[in-house]
C-alpha cells in the first residue's frame, strides 16, 4: 500500500468509512448525510497515484431521489467530474479524497432537489449503449429516407444506415463497414416534449415493454403512438422496425426485433398482437449524423460555410496544397457546390517537405493527385482539376469566389486583372513574404474597392523589412527556404478569409501575420484604392 493509499485510508476511517474487499481496488464503505439522511456510499481508490479520481457510488438510493436523475448510472456510480476537468493535487491524496466524495454528495442532493435537470440530456449517451445509425440526410425529412439494417459479418455489430442517397452513403463508409450483408428495414420518426434521461431500473431497457415503459414516464402520448406503429409493423410480417425520437436536445431509438416464436400469422396474432410485441428485444439506437451540412458546420455551427459555392483554387503548391484540405472540410465542393483545382505543374521530390501530397505522387499532376486525395478525404465533395495554366482557363467569370495561391506577383497581377476586365468575381490572395518572414492573405470583394495592384503598391512603398533569401544551386533549383509551418499557417489565414467574406465579414481586407522574430503576429489593415491604378481605376 502506497503512503498516498495510507493517508487517504486514514481521512476515511477518521469519517467512519470501513475497509472491504473489493478486486476494483481500495475499497470502503460508510454512510454520509444526503438531503438530511444518512445513505451508504462506497469509495473506491483504483490509482495510487491520485491522478485518477476515486469512484463514489452509492449503495442504496436516497429518500425522495427520482427514478430517472443526472450524473448517477443505474448501478449508482456518482459523475461528479467530466474526465480531465478536474485535477487533483498529488501531493495531498487525503485531502483530495474527502473533497472529491464531499463534490459527489454536492452532486446527488442537486440531482435529488431537480436543479440539474438540464444535464439529462447532455449525459443521456453515455448510458445508452446499442447500435448506431449513421444518419446521411437532414434528421427531419427521416421518414422519407431509406433505412438499412447492417450486421457486418466479422464482428457481428449492427449499425442502420439512414439516407436519401444509397450511393453518396456508400462512398462515405469505408468498404469494411458497407461490405457487410444489409436489407432495407422500416424507419418511423416520433417527436417526444421530454429530453431523455437515465432510469434507475431496467436500464438499459431489453424489450419493447420496458421500453415503452421508460418513454411513457417521459412522454406518455409519444409512447402510445410508438406501441401502435410497432403493432403494424408486427403484424406486417417485417422482422425488424427502427424507431427515432427527436426529443427537444437530442435523437435518439430503438431497434425492435420482433419475436420470432410468436409471429407465424396466426390468427391470434392478427387479433392481438400485444403480448408478443411487448417480449420482443430491442436494442438502442444511437445517431451519428454524417450528412454533409453537418460535416461543414460542426465546429462553426453560427457562421456559414462554403457548401453550395463554386469555388476555384489557383495553385495547388505549397499554401494550396493545405489551403485546398482545409476548403473541403469547410464545405466546399457539397451540395452542389464546386472545388476546382487549377495547377500545371508536376509533383517532384523537392516538394515533398512542404505540400500536403507525398512520396506517392511525385511526377504527377499537383492538381489531379490533390483532387483524388481530397475525395477519398470527403468522398461527397465534387473536386475537379484542371491541369492547364490558369492563363489559358476561359470559364473564371462562371465562379462564386477565386482563390489565387500561386504567391507569383505578376500572375496576381494578371487574374487581378482579368477578374476586372470579365464579369467581376470576388477573389482571395494567399502568399509568404520572404523567407517565410509573414503569411498573408488579401480580400476583394468588390469592384470599387482598393485592389491586389493597389495592396502591392502600398506595400512597395513601405519597403520590406527583411531582404529576400534564396536557396538552392543554379536557376533551376533555386528556391525560397522557409519551414512547412509556413504554408499551414498561410493556408489557415487564407481560410479565415474566405469564411469572413462568406459571412460577410471582408474587413479589413488586408491581414498579415508576421511568423519571425520578435515581430510575431498578426496585422489587420484597410486599404485605400491607388489613383489611377491601372488594374481597377475605371
Amino acid at each position: 500500500m502506497s503512503s498516498g493509499i495510507q493517508l487517504a485510508t486514514q481521512a476515511l476511517h477518521q469519517r467512519g468509512f470501513k475497509f472491504v474487499y473489493s478486486t476494483a481496488g481500495y475499497a470502503f464503505e460508510g454512510a454520509v448525510p444526503i438531503c438530511g439522511n444518512l445513505v451508504r456510499i462506497r469509495v473506491t481508490l483504483e490509482d495510487d497515484s491520485f491522478v485518477d479520481l476515486p469512484e463514489v457510488q452509492l449503495l442504496e438510493r436516497p429518500v425522495g431521489m427520482p427514478a430517472i436523475v443526472p450524473h448517477v448510472s443505474p448501478d449508482g456510480f456518482i459523475c461528479y467530474a467530466a474526465r480531465g476537468t478536474l485535477a487533483l493535487n498529488i501531493f495531498d491524496p487525503a485531502g483530495q479524497t474527502l473533497a472529491c466524495v464531499e463534490r459527489a454528495i454536492r452532486v446527488v442532493e442537486s440531482a435529488v432537489r431537480g436543479d440539474l435537470a438540464a444535464d439529462l440530456a447532455e449525459e443521456f449517451f453515455a448510458y445508452w449503449p446499442g447500435a448506431v445509425v449513421f444518419a446521411d440526410m437532414p434528421l427531419t425529412k427521416a421518414s422519407s429516407g431509406k433505412a438499412f439494417l447492417c450486421k457486418h459479418a466479422s464482428s457481428g455489430n449492427q449499425f442502420v444506415f439512414l439516407t436519401d442517397d444509397v450511393e453518396r452513403t456508400k462512398k462515405k463508409l469505408s468498404d469494411s463497414i458497407f461490405s457487410a450483408q444489409h436489407h432495407a428495414v422500416d424507419i418511423q420518426v416520433f417527436k417526444s416534449k421530454t429530453s431523455p434521461g437515465v432510469r434507475q431500473t431496467s436500464w438499459p431497457p431489453k424489450t419493447v415493454g420496458e421500453f415503452l415503459s421508460w418513454q411513457g414516464e417521459l412522454d406518455s402520448d409519444c409512447s402510445r403512438r410508438i406501441v401502435r406503429s410497432l403493432e403494424r409493423g408486427m403484424k406486417s410480417g417485417a422482422s425488424y422496425a427502427a424507431i427515432l425520437i427527436q426529443s427537444p436536445t437530442s435523437w435518439y431509438g430503438i431497434l425492435t426485433d420482433f419475436d420470432q416464436s410468436e409471429r407465424s400469422g396466426s390468427l391470434m396474432l392478427r387479433l392481438n398482437a400485444r403480448p408478443a410485441l411487448l417480449k420482443s428485444r430491442v436494442s438502442p439506437l444511437s445517431v451519428i449524423r454524417i450528412d454533409d451540412d453537418y460535416l461543414a458546420s460542426r465546429n462553426v455551427p453560427e457562421r456559414k460555410t462554403l457548401v453550395g459555392l463554386r469555388i476555384a483554387l489557383v495553385g495547388c503548391g505549397t499554401i494550396g496544397g493545405y489551403l485546398a484540405d482545409l476548403l473541403i472540410r469547410a464545405g466546399a465542393g457539397l451540395k452542389g457546390g464546386l472545388l476546382t483545382l487549377i495547377d500545371s505543374e508536376s509533383f517532384m521530390p523537392g516538394n515533398m517537405g512542404r505540400h500536403r501530397l507525398g512520396l506517392p505522387s511525385i511526377f504527377k499532376s499537383k492538381a489531379s493527385e490533390l483532387a483524388n486525395e481530397l475525395k477519398r478525404v470527403v468522398p461527397s465533395a465534387c473536386v475537379e482539376a484542371c491541369v492547364e495554366d490558369v492563363r489559358k482557363v476561359a470559364n473564371l467569370a462562371e465562379f462564386d469566389l477565386v482563390i489565387d495561391a500561386t504567391g507569383e506577383e505578376a500572375l496576381s497581377n494578371f487574374l487581378n486583372k482579368t477578374m476586372r476586365q470579365d464579369r467581376f468575381v470576388p477573389m482571395v490572395f494567399s502568399w509568404v513574404a520572404g523567407a517565410g518572414e509573414s503569411v498573408n492573405a488579401f480580400i476583394r470583394d468588390a469592384p470599387d474597392v482598393a485592389c491586389y495592384h493597389c495592396m502591392t503598391t502600398h506595400q512597395a512603398a513601405i519597403g520590406a523589412v527583411v531582404p529576400p533569401s534564396y536557396a538552392g544551386f543554379g536557376c533551376e533549383s533555386l528556391y525560397v527556404p522557409f519551414p512547412v509551418s509556413v504554408s499551414v499557417s498561410a493556408a489557415a489565414l487564407a481560410l479565415d478569409a474566405v469564411l469572413d467574406w462568406v459571412n460577410g465579414q471582408s474587413s479589413p481586407k488586408f491581414r498579415s501575420r508576421v511568423m519571425m522574430g520578435a515581430l510575431q503576429g498578426t496585422q489587420v489593415q484597410e486599404l485605400e484604392k491607388i489613383e489611377g491604378c491601372p488594374a481597377c481605376a475605371s
